[in-house]
């Protein structure tokens, strides 16, 4: 996409900066000398992070939300309520991104329960660490995430055999109810005219799909910004732009003068929002190609996890928490339509490259000794 924009040097490397900032992590894992017994450590170095989120995140209800309630000019308060993936005072935060850390670690704590991995006295508490951030950061699609963790983890059981797992359900199923009630009674956005969940859910319908709704500063929302790649698409009609779009860096709303880029965003549709979620940046940047590249990397990472998952037994550690990382990878794919950051956000990407990174190795390695066995068994 750079060479076929002619990008100056400064443009590519504001550009590719974004994508690639951290995707050695990837690379580190797979090509380290004990890269098999690294991978492993990951997973607990994850839900290790996410039980740290707790005090930070205290901190930030207790402490800054008050602060921020009378700031006005749009801004949520709880949206402060990060715990270290980042934040602005007077700004937003990365609560979306919190979220999926932490539902990851809910994903593979409720996995290894459901292996008989893990016994019950240890995931209550984490769980309960885990929970209570996501009810406090007034991030709606957390919901979402939850349903997806009770169906991914527990759904063969829910249909087959509900009592094997009553009480992993059970735990999921009061997480979902008290993320439900938390956002539409104990955020700020209760009080922007949501009268209970019935009202929360329209709200979050209209200012996501409908046209007269744009998201915070912006003129288009998530659904409008792809709507408007089409529209714009369709009225220049260059194949190039669509394939292969306008080049790195394109959709954001800011440039880097110490480098003379002015994005397309900037110069031809500030405010506007082109680049409001990352399935509309990679359409603008990378066209129609860099974003199915893109999904094809999740998909490719979802297929390794269910590798693994077809070909350890349940009870192997790499098998329970590849069931837990396949939510997370679901998770990503989703926030693509959700929010930005996998174009340019740092913590964002070293999440998503570290998991992909896990199971890709634990693939390669397993691949590898299944080759081995059926060698000597020939």
């Amino acid at each position: 996409s750079s060479v076929i924009n002619s990008l100056s040097v400064g443009q590519m490397a504001f550009g590719i900066k974004g994508y690639t900032q951290v995707m050695g992590i990837v690379f580190a894992i797979a090509l380290l000398r004990d890269a098999e017994k690294t991978a492993t450590l990951i997973p607990g170095l994850l839900v290790a992070v996410a039980v740290i989120q707790f005090p930070f995140v205290m901190h930030q209800w207790f402490v800054l939300v008050p602060q921020r309630a009378g700031l006005g000019g749009g801004v949520v308060a709880e949206d402060i309520v990060s715990g270290t993936m980042g934040a602005s005072f007077s700004g937003g935060g990365s609560n979306a991104l919190l979220s999926i850390l932490l539902i990851t670690a809910i994903a593979i704590i409720a996995s290894g329960y459901r292996a008989g991995a893990i016994r019950l006295r240890w995931v209550i508490p984490t769980m309960l660490v885990c929970i209570t951030p996501v009810l406090l950061n007034a991030n709606r699609i957390a919901m979402f995430y939850l349903v997806l963790v009770l169906a991914m983890i527990f759904g063969r059981e829910l249909l087959a055999n509900p009592k094997r797992s009553v009480t992993g359900i059970a735990a999921l199923v009061v997480m979902l109810l008290a993320a439900v009630w938390a956002n539409a009674n104990l955020t700020g956005r209760a009080g922007e005219g949501d009268e209970g969940w019935r009202d929360l859910l329209v709200t979050t319908f209209e200012r996501n799909f409908e046209d007269d709704f744009g998201y915070g500063e912006y003129d288009l929302n998530r659904v409008g910004s792809i709507i408007f790649w089409w529209q714009q698409s369709m009225k220049h009609r260059r194949l190039d732009k669509i394939l292969f779009g306008y080049g790195p860096g394109a959709a954001r709303e800011a440039g880097d003068s110490a480098l003379g880029v002015t994005t397309l965003a900037k110069a031809r549709y500030p405010g506007v929002g082109i680049g409001l979620t990352a399935v509309s940046a990679l359409l603008w940047e990378l066209g129609v190609v860099g974003l199915a590249i893109a999904f094809g990397i999740l998909w490719s990472a979802y297929r390794s996890a269910n590798y693994l998952i077809r070909h350890l037994p349940e009870d192997d550690m790499r098998a329970w928490v590849a069931r837990g990382l396949k939510v997370s990878i679901v998770m990503f794919a989703i926030s693509f339509f959700h929010k930005n950051t996998f174009v340019f956000h740092m913590t964002y990407q070293a999440l998503l490259f570290a998991i992909i990174g896990t199971l890709a190795t634990w693939h390669y390695f397993l691949a590898q000794d299944r080759a081995s066995a059926q060698v000597a068994a020939a």
